[in-house]
């Protein structure tokens, strides 16, 4: 029998995600038909997409923030974060920097707003306390002044960054290099992508070991010999990754990444399936 995490929350990405008529649907349509697959999934909660036409941070006033939460409400799905998938080249090229930053703060804001208002008539779902993460994927060589500058954008705000970039060099070790206030224990993670670990050739199971006290979200994710695949039908021994993250106590969320995935809609049941069955 397989050892399922039962306290780990379950989310669904946007980022990537194509559904059956977006091509004619406009983007409020787009995201009720993803809120929609996230409702018949059963998950507890979904990732937003920083990038979505006409819901980035800084396109959305008061009001249209107040009818996200209220459409969250409707769904009954917590906010389990954004993915903000900026270029990591960003982060240390003076010439986007600022901006880069300025977009991650924004983000922060939009997460702290929406917490503030799906709390004012709580559903099911989110009435409990969840923490958001904001992924972005950092470079290796992302200074300390930049590392020290989000920790303190999302200390701020009670948010988490996760780094969404699967670096070989164990995340801890990263961030022991940084300001006091990215170490661990601090607002700043890994996000842990099974799929780029295992076409890196590495272990998702190992990498869990390696990162556990600063691991802020894993993705559902897999790998075959020939790229990003549907969890279940890939490389990733599931079982022991799932000890590995019972081993360790994670607790935050396990987000179904369906990136790159052929028939999403097919696809996205059965990697639940492969979780959370026996095998």
């Amino acid at each position: 029998m397989r050892l399922v995490p039962t306290d780990i929350p379950l989310s669904l990405a946007i980022l990537g995600l194509r559904l059956e008529g977006d091509d004619d649907r406009s983007t409020p349509d787009k995201l009720r038909a993803a809120l929609h697959l996230a409702r018949t999934l059963g998950v507890a909660g979904v990732h937003l997409n920083g990038a979505m036409a006409d819901l980035r941070a800084r396109e959305l006033d008061r009001s249209a923030r107040r009818e996200l939460a209220a459409l969250l409400r409707r769904y009954d799905l917590a906010l389990a974060g954004i993915d903000l998938l900026i270029p990591p080249a960003h982060f240390v090229d003076s010439a986007h920097l600022d901006r880069a930053l300025t977009a991650v703060a924004e983000s922060i804001g939009l997460v702290a707003d929406l917490r503030t208002l799906l709390k004012e008539t709580p559903g099911a779902q989110v009435a409990r306390d969840y923490q958001p993460v904001i992924c972005i994927t950092l470079p290796h060589d992302a200074t300390q002044s930049v590392r020290a500058e989000l920790a303190a954008y999302a200390s701020k705000a009670g948010v988490r960054i996760a780094d969404l970039s699967h670096h070989r060099q164990p995340i801890a070790s990263t961030l022991a290099s940084a300001s006091p206030a990215a170490n661990q224990g601090g607002p700043l993670g890994y996000a842990l992508d099974p799929a780029a670990a295992l076409m890196a050739g590495d272990d998702p199971a190992a990498v869990v070991a390696k990162n556990a006290a600063s691991l802020f979200n894993i993705r559902l994710t897999d790998a075959s010999s020939d790229g990003r695949c549907a969890l279940g039908r890939g490389r990733l021994d599931i079982a022991e990754f799932q000890i590995a993250l019972s081993a360790w106590r994670y607790t935050a969320f396990a987000t179904l990444d369906l990136r790159a995935v052929s028939d999403q809609e097919h696809a996205a049941p059965a990697a639940l399936k492969a979780w959370t069955t026996s095998g």
